[in-house]
C-alpha cells in the first residue's frame, strides 16, 4: 500500500489493518533468524563476547560497544573496496534488534531504552529488512552502527586517546618514532591507572587504539571536547604521562 492511499484511510480502517497484522504475526525462533543472513552469524560472535562482560560493564556501554564493533567491521569492508579487493562497497546488514536487547538486558526494558537512546544520538539505527527462505517471508528489524558510533571509543577512552594524541603531536615536532613512543605511553598508562576508578579498559582495544593514527581519526573531537570532559583529573594525569615519556628521552629516534 502506497503512502497516499494510507493517508486516505480512516482511523477505523487503520485499526482494522493493525488487527489483521496481529492475527498473522508469528514470533520467529532464533535458529530460523540466524539462518536468514550470514551477517547475523558474524555479529553473533560480538554479542556472545559482550554477554561475557556483563558483570563489568553496564547495559548502556554494552549497546554502544556492539555498535562500535559493528562500525569497525563496516570500516574493514570499506577498506576492502578501497583496496579493490571487492567490486562494490558493502556493510553488514545489522543484527536482529529483538535478539540483541533480549540477550543484553539486565532488567526488563533496560537494553531496549539504551538502544533507543544510542539511536537518538546517531550512534545506531534500526532498519526493517525483508528476508525469504523456502518456506516464508520475514520482516526483521535490524540494529546497526550509525554515523556517530565512534563516540563510544571517545567517551570511554577519552584520557587515553588524548594522551596518545599528545604523543603523536610531540613526536612530529621532535622527529621521534611515534609508534615506539605510543607503545611506551600505553604501558605507562596501564600501569598508572590500574587501581583507579577509570580502570576497566580492554587490553585489545587499548592496543588497537595505540596502533591507530589518532590525529587523523580523533583530533577534531578530542580538541573540541577536551574543555568539557568531566573527569579533568584523569585527563591531566594522562597528559602528564605523555609529557614525561616525550621529555625524558626514553623514546627512540
Amino acid at each position: 500500500m502506497d503512502q497516499d492511499k494510507l493517508q486516505q484511510l480512516s482511523i477505523s480502517k487503520i485499526l482494522d489493518l493493525f488487527k489483521t497484522v496481529e492475527k498473522v504475526y508469528e514470533e520467529v525462533d532464533e535458529r530460523t533468524l540466524m539462518d536468514l543472513s550470514p551477517d547475523f552469524t558474524v555479529l553473533e560472535e560480538i554479542v556472545t563476547a559482550l554477554e561475557k562482560n556483563e558483570a563489568r560493564e553496564d547495559t548502556n556501554f554494552l549497546i554502544q560497544h556492539f555498535l562500535c564493533m559493528n562500525g569497525d567491521l563496516d570500516e574493514k569492508e570499506w577498506e576492502k573496496y578501497v583496496q579493490k579487493q571487492t567490486e562494490e562497497p558493502s556493510r553488514l546488514s545489522g543484527y536482529p534488534f529483538s535478539m540483541l536487547t533480549a540477550r543484553l538486558a539486565k532488567e526488563g526494558g533496560e537494553a531496549y531504552s539504551h538502544a533507543l537512546k544510542a539511536i537518538d544520538f546517531g550512534k545506531g539505527s534500526i532498519v526493517a529488512k525483508k528476508y525469504q527462505n523456502e518456506e516464508n517471508v520475514y520482516f526483521i528489524s535490524l540494529l546497526h552502527a550509525g554515523e556517530q558510533n565512534y563516540k563510544y571509543k571517545e567517551e570511554k577512552y577519552f584520557p587515553y586517546l588524548y594522551g596518545l594524541f599528545e604523543v603523536e603531536r610531540m613526536a612530529r615536532e621532535r622527529q621521534k618514532n611515534a609508534a615506539a613512543c605510543k607503545i611506551q605511553f600505553m604501558d605507562a598508562f596501564k600501569e598508572h591507572f590500574k587501581n583507579a576508578e577509570i580502570a576497566g579498559y580492554e587490553e585489545e582495544e587499548l592496543k588497537e587504539l595505540c596502533e591507530t593514527d589518532i590525529t587523523t581519526a580523533f583530533s577534531k573531537v578530542l580538541i573540541n571536547d577536551a574543555w568539557s570532559y568531566p573527569q579533568k583529573d584523569y585527563l591531566d594525569q594522562s597528559i602528564k604521562l605523555a609529557d614525561r615519556i616525550m621529555n625524558n628521552g626514553d623514546c627512540i629516534n
